[in-house]
């Protein structure tokens, strides 16, 4: 194990006439064969003044914590690598102790600095008091005891993020534990839930949820959500089945990429787009996979009715959903991103229905949804493919999947790469324009002339000025005599 400022640590500990114990996360990995530089350690005496020390010893920057089990933090760039230590108290009268307190047993491992540094073989020195080494070969999540879960239930869901993470099984007995105490989640703070839940979502987690999901858990930290899924009726299929089948099908999107080239580049860019509370877009897209159905009914197919039936509609749902997005202390931005997610999951699907689909309402699509629009079609898209997975006997009530591919690819393409032209077209004249040509004061009819004259340019009925200022003349002539 390569610790390049062990030796000032040990001198440190010495000094300080303290034994200093790196555990956790840290041993486990490098015991796998993975690369870390995130340190966990402890201190039996202050681990405050280990952390001053050794951060003026190595140059890096100190900072008192209020963390879970650290109390100080070093940050500090060794050799071009940054690493980050966090530093706590050891808890109980011993180390031992300590282990026996911490969530998982491939976790509640330890090594003295002072073994680090004087044995040759520092595996030697390994203290494992409940088989977690064994228990990283049995590739096994195993909770040191129920202890612990009743202490923190977040370490039920950490649990199932260890899982993801190392790609380990959880143990039967751990999963009995799990739930038994499934209630207890229901007291944990959504900003904890929110942080476990992002760390899971950064990887493909379908397969998390749906176990989460048949621990009941997801019930508990949402009350009411299974009866939510079960009364929509969003394409021919309901509930968790498919929730869990559009989360499936949008990691694919999400993970595959298995897009053209031309806007793959502009699409990654969007999806890693960094949030306010510091979530990305695809994490949030992947929670409104979970989420979308509850928000409303199928609405009117037709497009140009979809204002009122539609609104009304999602007003009626719209309390619960915000429920659940408040759960989880979501930002400001966060939940207006999912919430126009779910409320327009549905349009790409109509659109594509349409039978008298024009630019004109392609345009309207885009100036409606704007920059929510990559994210709608992906969920839309995945959505779809979930019906027709777990409908198809109802297949032919459906578009058939590749013809909707095609149209959904066709959007985001027109969005990614050929903005300018589809979506924000060049403005072929202005409103002062306008004004000067009708001799009008200011007024929102110059922005319902604007609006047509963007319209015609996006269905290519006009192309030039002269074109757009016939097309003003024209509907000024119908507004005015509409309303006389």
């Amino acid at each position: 194990m390569k610790l390049p400022f062990a030796e000032e640590l040990y001198r440190i500990s010495n000094e300080q006439k303290t034994e200093t114990y790196i555990i956790g996360g840290f041993l486990r990995d490098h015991l796998m064969g993975r690369e870390s530089y995130d340190l966990d350690l402890v201190a039996e005496l202050d681990p405050r003044s280990v952390g001053m020390s050794l951060a003026d010893a190595v140059g890096g920057t100190y900072y008192d914590l209020n963390l879970e089990h650290a109390t100080a933090r070093v940050n500090l760039h060794w050799e071009d690598i940054f690493w980050q230590l966090d530093i706590g108290a050891v808890r109980g009268s011993s180390i031992h102790e300590d282990l026996k307190k911490r969530d998982f047993t491939v976790n509640a491992m330890a090594l003295s600095i002072g073994d680090l540094v004087r044995e040759a073989n520092w595996m030697d020195g390994l203290l494992d008091p409940l088989g977690g080494r064994k228990d990283l070969e049995r590739k096994l999540v195993r909770a040191t005891g129920e202890e612990a879960l009743l202490e923190d239930p977040l370490r039920m869901l950490r649990g199932i993020r260890f899982s993801s993470k190392l790609q380990f099984q959880i143990e039967e007995e751990t999963l009995q534990m799990f739930r038994k105490h499934r209630n207890l989640l229901d007291r944990v703070a959504g900003e904890r839930i929110k942080m476990e839940w992002g760390k899971l979502l950064e990887k493909e987690s379908a397969d998390y949820f749906a176990l989460m999901k048949d621990l009941n858990f997801l019930e508990v930290i949402f009350p009411g959500l299974a009866n939510a899924l079960e009364e929509s009726a969003h394409y021919a299929s309901r509930g968790w089945d498919h929730a869990l089948a559009t989360l499936r099908h949008l990691e694919h999107f999400l993970h595959q990429l298995p897009f053209p080239a031309a806007w793959q580049g502009p699409l990654v860019r969007y999806l890693q787009e960094k949030l306010r509370g510091g979530w990305r877009r695809d994490q949030i897209l992947k929670l409104a996979a979970l989420l979308q159905n509850t928000f409303i009914d199928f609405p009117s197919e037709d497009m140009d009715k979809l204002g009122e039936t539609y609104y009304e509609e999602a007003d009626k749902k719209a309390e619960k959903f915000f429920r659940y997005t408040r759960r989880l202390r979501l930002s400001r931005q966060e939940r207006n991103i999912i919430q126009s997610l779910a409320f327009f999951y549905l349009h790409p699907l109509l659109l594509y229905k349409n039978a008298d689909r024009t630019g004109r309402t392609i345009y309207r699509f885009y100036r409606q949804l704007g920059r929510e629009t990559p994210g709608v079609v992906l969920l839309s898209l995945a959505g779809h493919y979930a019906s027709l997975d777990l409908s198809p006997g109802q297949a032919q009530s459906l578009p058939a999947a590749e013809g909707y591919r095609r149209f959904a690819y066709n959007l985001l393409s027109r969005f990614l790469i050929k903005e300018s032209r589809y979506v924000h077209p060049p403005s072929l004249v202005t409103g002062n324009e306008i004004m000067s040509l009708l001799n009008i004061e200011e007024s929102r009819l110059v922005g319902q002339i604007l609006e047509v004259i963007a319209e015609a340019q996006a269905e290519g009925l006009i192309e030039s000025r002269e074109e757009a200022f016939r097309l003003a003349e024209e509907e000024y002539r119908r507004l005015s005599s509409k309303g006389r």
